[in-house]
């Protein structure tokens, strides 16, 4: 990646317009990964249309840095101030590059 590109994916993160901080909470209770920044789209504020009963709760996108969590895991939790979000899918790389993990997620709290 070059210099520029980091340096623009950095400014990302760090603004308050784009990004929150989050715990990340592992599925089954491991070692909690905290303070990260994350991105998350409130566009996907929709019904999930699975039949595991989970129909009707709030969906988003969480995009987090490879650099900060390396392994995000389904059932893994984001905690923010406001919310927080369960993986619902497995993972998977965002961008060409594989710098960002996407986590299809639901509003749990």
């Amino acid at each position: 990646m070059s210099t520029a590109a980091a340096q623009v994916l950095d400014a990302l993160y760090a603004s308050d317009e784009f990004a929150v901080t989050a715990v990340y909470q592992p599925p089954g209770g491991g070692a909690a990964v905290a303070p990260l920044r994350v991105m998350i789209d409130m566009k996907s504020e929709t019904d999930m249309p699975d039949g595991g009963g989970f129909a009707g709760r709030r969906r988003r996108t969480v995009r987090v840095r490879v650099a900060e969590l390396a392994e995000p895991a389904q059932a893994g939790r984001f905690i923010t101030a406001t919310e927080t979000i369960e993986i619902a899918a497995a993972p998977r790389r965002h961008d060409r590059l594989g710098l960002i993990w996407a986590c299809e997620g639901r509003v749990v709290s």
